[in-house]
């Protein structure tokens, strides 16, 4: 395993806003390599838009070569024309190889002649698959909201104006900065294990207002909790760059990886762009996560340090209660 540059909050921090002093952990990890029964391996991974030249096959193998058996990806582009280097291209095409029998991409807005969102990849069937809009789109200002999503919808790289208006965007004085919002979703799947039907969500949430994500973690909440399956599993990149308490909603119902027994993992790699015109101080880099019902046990949560994507996967191994 590559070393680990963890990061210990003290109890008292899980009650703070926007708490960035911290000391170095390290959390122990078992170095087996190998699944045990009853042992499930999950992952989660922003994979960075922002990189066309970065190799889906190099950021699978990263999951497949740690034994991770199903996990969400975030930033996925599927039949758009972003890039020249991967115009109408679908990474589903090559996350779904090797050890991967199945995958789902859940859609959460038009881009460029295609779309854009999350997804899941599984070693497992993936059945009653289903993209669910979050908070945010409807309660953006009409005017800004709309211009956004033209923008997005009809982005051409090949047209200079169509990338400099969505450059212009995230620019200071753009459409965030006056409101507009990128629309987000959550996918979900049902797949089985060991005789067990699992739940699993895949998401990213809002970078660009503190008080919509709030909504939409709310909302997240609210649906684990009326999801009828035995075992859940939510995992995204939740753009939680305030504090570590943002995700003090799932705390009392759910358990929570990274955090787990007070150790968080930086899985913010580089300043993230879209950042810039925003009102953040990024006060941590704990943005991704991986939330399990409480008939799981936590036993193991790790990154994979790469230059692949600007986040680093995180992986949680858990067993069945």
């Amino acid at each position: 395993m590559r070393k680990k540059g963890y990061l210990l909050f003290s109890i008292v921090a899980t009650m703070m806003m926007g708490c960035s002093n911290t000391t170095p952990s390290k959390q122990n990890t078992s170095e087996t390599g190998h699944q045990e029964k009853e042992e499930l391996i999950v992952g989660t991974f922003n994979i960075d838009i922002k990189a066309p030249d970065n190799d889906v096959n190099d950021q699978r193998k990263l999951l497949s070569d740690k034994d991770v058996e199903i996990f969400g990806i975030q930033e996925v582009d599927k039949n758009t024309i972003r890039y020249e280097q991967r115009a109408n291209y679908d990474p589903f095409t090559d996350f779904t190889k090797g050890p991967y029998k199945d995958s789902f991409f859940g859609q959460s807005i038009e881009f460029g002649g295609g779309g854009y969102g999350n997804g899941i990849v599984s070693k497992y069937p993936l059945k009653e698959t289903k993209v669910v809009e979050l908070y945010g789109m409807k309660e953006a200002p009409g005017a800004e909201q709309k211009q956004f999503y033209e923008i997005y919808k009809h982005f051409d790289y090949k047209d200079k104006t169509s990338s400099d208006r969505l450059m212009d965007i995230w620019g200071e004085g753009g459409l965030v900065t006056k409101g507009a919002l990128e629309l987000r979703s959550y996918s979900r799947a049902i797949f089985e294990k060991d005789k067990k039907k699992i739940a699993f969500y895949s998401t990213h949430l809002s970078v660009e207002s503190f008080e919509v994500r709030t909504k939409q973690l709310e909302q997240l909440k609210k649906v684990l909790d009326e999801d009828p399956t035995e075992y859940k599993i939510l995992v995204g990149d939740f753009n939680t760059d305030h504090g570590i308490n943002e995700f003090n909603v799932f705390s009392k119902d759910y358990q929570i990886s990274n955090g787990h027994n007070g150790v968080w993992l930086e899985t913010m790699a580089e300043k993230d762009v879209a950042r810039a015109s925003l009102e953040t101080s990024m006060a941590v880099k704990f943005l991704d996560n991986i939330i399990v019902s409480k008939n799981f046990e936590i036993t193991d949560v790790d990154i994979i340090k790469t230059d692949l994507s600007d986040h680093y996967p995180l992986i949680t191994t858990l067993k069945f209660k």
